[in-house]
C-alpha cells in the first residue's frame, strides 16, 4: 500500500467512524474511490427518505461547496408533488426531518392517492406554522 493509499484509508476510517448509520450507507453507496472498491464504480442503490410532513424523496448524491467546503445533500422530490431537484445542507438533512425508508415502503407510498397525500402534507405544514 502506498503512502497516499494509507492516508486515504485512514481518512476514510476516521470520517466513516464518526457518521450515523444513515450517513455510513450514503458513503458506501456514493461511488467514492476507496469506499466501494473499484475506483468510481460503486454500486448505487436507490435511497429513499420520507420528510416529517410525508413527502417522499430520492437521494441523488452528496456534494461539497467549492467556496466554503460545506457538505450538501442533493435529492429529488418524487411523491406526491411534481418531481423536482433540491439541495440542502447535510447537517440539516440529517437533523431528524428526513427518515430513510426501504424501496418496498417507498413503492407502497407511491401507490397512495397523490391528491389526498398532498392535502395531508399541506395540512401538516399549516399546523406546524401555528
Amino acid at each position: 500500500m502506498t503512502g497516499m493509499e494509507k492516508n486515504r484509508a485512514l481518512f476514510f476510517f476516521v470520517v466513516f467512524s464518526q457518521q450515523s448509520p444513515q450517513e455510513r450507507k450514503l458513503w458506501y453507496n456514493s461511488g467514492l474511490p476507496g469506499v466501494t472498491g473499484e475506483k468510481g464504480k460503486g454500486k448505487r442503490e436507490k435511497m429513499f427518505f420520507r420528510h416529517k410532513y410525508g413527502g417522499l424523496y430520492r437521494l441523488e448524491s452528496l456534494a461539497k461547496d467549492s467556496a466554503t467546503g460545506d457538505d450538501f445533500v442533493i435529492y429529488d422530490h418524487v411523491f406526491p408533488f411534481d418531481e423536482e431537484r433540491w439541495v440542502r445542507p447535510k447537517a440539516e438533512f440529517f437533523d431528524g426531518r428526513f427518515t430513510m425508508v426501504t424501496v418496498e415502503l417507498s413503492e407502497k407510498i407511491m401507490q397512495q392517492d397523490p391528491l389526498l397525500m398532498a392535502a395531508s402534507i399541506r395540512e401538516a405544514k399549516a399546523s406546524a406554522k401555528k
